[in-house]
């Protein structure tokens, strides 16, 4: 199976916060500057304003809530997710694209709003094209990374089986050790 290049951006985009060890690439007006420069978005106008900043954390968090419920089975929480993207997608101005040998949908700007606008585009064009069950958010409760599942049957639980995998499996043995080795109450 063939995976859009598009989606590398919608995973970077959901990785620009690591709550295990607290570094957030949008933490500040230049750091979402420096991300998106990093990323093929240069910003025209110089530093992101603190409103571009408000609405790319907006995103970057309804994305990541939507793919922890997804992960979850939370219903409730996938509507609550996906209602709150709708609302932020609102905000971000698109217009369609012919240009190329396929219709697109683009940013109306450049920078924050181009990325933003691509971002959503890619999961529009994900969720058509039956891919957007491959980006997941990590299993392992320290982890949170976001991840493209390339398995051949999209199975896959935790970003890297050599590490969360193996935190996660850990932790059970542990959890089942500990049990086995409790006395009985009598």
């Amino acid at each position: 199976m063939e995976y859009p290049r598009d989606l590398d951006l919608v995973v970077a985009f959901g990785d620009s916060v690591d709550p295990e060890s607290g570094r957030d690439d949008l933490g500040s007006p230049a750091r979402l500057g420096h991300w998106l420069t990093v990323h093929g978005f240069p910003q025209s106008s110089g530093v992101p304003s603190a409103a571009e900043l408000d609405l790319a954390v907006q995103l970057r968090t309804a994305l990541r809530n939507e793919l922890q419920a997804r992960h979850d089975s939370d219903e409730t929480g996938i509507r609550r997710a996906r209602a709150h993207l709708e609302s932020l997608a609102a905000r971000i101005p698109l217009r369609a694209s012919f240009s190329g040998h396929t219709a697109q949908l683009v940013s109306v700007h450049d920078g924050v709003a181009e990325m933003l606008a691509n971002v959503l585009s890619a999961i529009v064009r994900a969720e058509q094209d039956g891919t957007w069950r491959r980006i997941k958010i990590c299993h392992e409760e320290t982890c949170g990374e976001v991840f493209h599942d390339r398995s051949k049957n999209a199975s896959k639980t935790w970003c890297s089986m050599n590490v969360c995998g193996n935190r996660n499996k850990t932790r059970s043995y542990r959890d089942r050790r500990r049990k086995d080795t409790r006395p009985a109450v009598e």
